[in-house]
Order: C-alpha cells, then sequence, then structure tokens
C-alpha cells in the first residue's frame, strides 16, 4: 500500500494522542513499539595517559603557530594558522586537539582543586546548592531574547557530567545533604572517557602505549511507531497533520518524511484521477504514457512538476485507490466511482 505511512514518537502518551487525533476523522492507525540500538566508540584511560596521548598527536600534528607566540590569540576554526588535516566533517585536526587539551585542562583543575580544599568525608556540594544552580538556569532560559542562557545551562551540564565520573571512580558518593569527598587520588589517576575525535585515535596500536583504551557504550532506545491507513492523504492536508503534531515528542526526520510524502502523493493523486475523469474509461497500459506526458501540473511558484512514476508503483497506487472505493473496474477498465471526487484542500 504506497499510499500507507509511518512516523515515529518518543513517547507513547503522545502516539496515543496523534492515534486519536487521527481516528477522530476516521483515520485509523496501528501502534508498534520499535526498538532502536546505537553505539558509541569511546576512548578511557587515566587524565595523565590522555595528557600523554595529547602530546603525541600535536607532535604529529605540528601548527604553523606552534612556535609563534604572537599567533596563541588567533585560534579560530578558519584561521591560516592550522595545516591540511582535517576530519571526516572537514574540520582541522589542530581544531580538535586544542579543544582536546582544553578540555583536559579543565577537568584537572576541577579535580585537583577539589583535593586541595576538601578533606575525607567533606561535602563538596550541597543538595540545596544544586538546586539553587538548576534555579537559576530555569531562571536564565526565562530571560529576555538579549541573554544568553546556553554558558550558564553548559556549566551545569559539564558539573553534572563531572560528578558523574567522580562517582564512577568512587571518589565522592551521595548522601542525603548532598555529595561527600570518600577518597583522595592524584589527579594524573583519574580515569574518564572521552569522545573519539581523532582519526588517529581509531587504532588501538596508537592509544595502547598511553594506557588508554577504546569503550564502547551501547545505548538501546524504543520508539513508538505508527503505521496510518492509506486515507490519511484523502482526508488530511499536510498542514493539518503538522498543526496536530506541534508540541508532540515525533521524531523530527520521520514527520518531514510524512508530510513530504503527503504533499506528492495527493500531487499524483489528483492528476491521476484528473486524467481518468477525463477519459471516463482507461487502462493501466494507456494511463502510464498519458501520466509521464501530463502537462497540467504546476508548482507553487508556477513551474512544471513532472511525474515518473514506475509501473508497479502506479499499479499499487491504483489498487489502494480501489480499496478506499474512488476507482473501480479491473486494469484494463479503470474509472471513478465517485465524479465528484476532491482531495481535502482542494
Amino acid at each position: 500500500m504506497v499510499l500507507e505511512e509511518l512516523l515515529l514518537f518518543n513517547e507513547k502518551e503522545d502516539a496515543e494522542q496523534f492515534v486519536h487525533f487521527l481516528k477522530s476523522r476516521k483515520c485509523p492507525a496501528r501502534l508498534n513499539i520499535q526498538g532502536s540500538i546505537k553505539d558509541e566508540l569511546l576512548l578511557e584511560g587515566r587524565i595523565g595517559g590522555f595528557f600523554e596521548l595529547l602530546e603525541y598527536l600535536e607532535s604529529e600534528y605540528p601548527g604553523a603557530d606552534d612556535d609563534d607566540d604572537d599567533n596563541d590569540d588567533d585560534d579560530s576554526f578558519f584561521s591560516d594558522n592550522f595545516d591540511d588535516d582535517v576530519d571526516e566533517q572537514g574540520i582541522p585536526i589542530r581544531v580538535l586537539l586544542d579543544f582536546m587539551r582544553k578540555d583536559l585542562e579543565k577537568m584537572w583543575d576541577y579535580i585537583s582543586g577539589m583535593m586541595d580544599r576538601n578533606q575525607l568525608g567533606d561535602l563538596i556540594f550541597t543538595t540545596d546548592e544544586l538546586k539553587e544552580d538548576l534555579s537559576g538556569i530555569i531562571s536564565s532560559v526565562e530571560t529576555t531574547d538579549e541573554e544568553d542562557p546556553r554558558p550558564v545551562l553548559l556549566n551545569f551540564v559539564r558539573r553534572l557530567k563531572d560528578l558523574q565520573c567522580l562517582k564512577q571512580n568512587g571518589i565522592v558518593e551521595q548522601v542525603p545533604g548532598g555529595i561527600v569527598l570518600t577518597k583522595k587520588i592524584d589527579p594524573a589517576d583519574l580515569v574518564i572517557t572521552r569522545p573519539l575525535m581523532i582519526p588517529d585515535t581509531e587504532d588501538d596500536e596508537e592509544i595502547r602505549p598511553y594506557g588508554v583504551s577504546h569503550l564502547t557504550d551501547t545505548y538501546y532506545h524504543t520508539q513508538y511507531i505508527l503505521t496510518i491507513d492509506p486515507k490519511l492523504p484523502l482526508i488530511f492536508t499536510p498542514f493539518e497533520i503538522g498543526e496536530a503534531l506541534v508540541d508532540l515528542s515525533v521524531d523530527e526526520e520521520s514527520m518531514d518524511d510524512l508530510l513530504k510524502n503527503m504533499f506528492w502523493k495527493q500531487q499524483l493523486v489528483h492528476v491521476v484521477v484528473q486524467i481518468i475523469e477525463d477519459a471516463k474509461v482507461i487502462s493501466m497500459e494507456k494511463l502510464v504514457p498519458v501520466l509521464d506526458n501530463y502537462q497540467g501540473a504546476q508548482g507553487v511558484d508556477g513551474e512544471r512538476i513532472g511525474f515518473y512514476v514506475s509501473y508497479e508503483y502506479l499499479e499499487a497506487l491504483i489498487d489502494d485507490l480501489r480499496k478506499l472505493r474512488v476507482l473501480q473496474g479491473n486494469n484494463d477498465r479503470i474509472r471513478l466511482t465517485n465524479q465528484k471526487f476532491a482531495l481535502p484542500g482542494q
């Protein structure tokens, strides 16, 4: 059924709400659970090992500004200071190495400062302090457009990730009053994980001498998939569907595909019905060449829309329209069941 559509949701309640909307206009939809698995390759090791690996990589990708202190402030993405080595996305390797160094230095400063300021059993953060930080972020988001809450939000997210790392290392512990320091270590010995951003680090042999190894995190998610009846483009306009999906946890790519498919399928159905209406009765063999040479469909700006439909697709479309009681007759004598048929919005 070529008029049938699929739509993905992240939340079951939202999927059920949309099913109710469709059924209110007598358009059935089936809801099923779809599992998805995504894996991410990371680097894992001691911070000290990461710094040693970084120094090796910096020696492999020396920047033009390495020996020129006057250029230290000019590290922009488009600076001529970087060489031609880029990753798969075209980002200069030196940019990624600079980012990696700043990230490691921030983590080093964070853990060393914590060890210096606190003794075993000390509260690093109280529950109230974390709540105040979260309240501050919410207030920032609600400010005027002239104030950008992103730096505050990113700092808060970073703090949560750092705390998670400390918990995994057994350095801190959650207690009713907040976060307590339970173990002191040399900052160099903190085990961290970081995204695999530098192409060279994909090779085990390159990273093993520095005590860094690969770690694969696998994420298992569920999505809710709707299989929507072929009636959809005969009952709704893409605009109506788009309006109904506002504020729902629908997969954006899935929604874009659905709305695009609806528009073009409605265009094709309109043309096919128009051809059959003009001919009164037509066979599949005659319908195909007429459709290929059709000149009547115009785009938004007046341009011609060409239709190049395979025989199999057109046959499936005709079959769908028969089931929906728009067309009748066999492939040798196709005709309308209702001479006044019109698509929504037309």
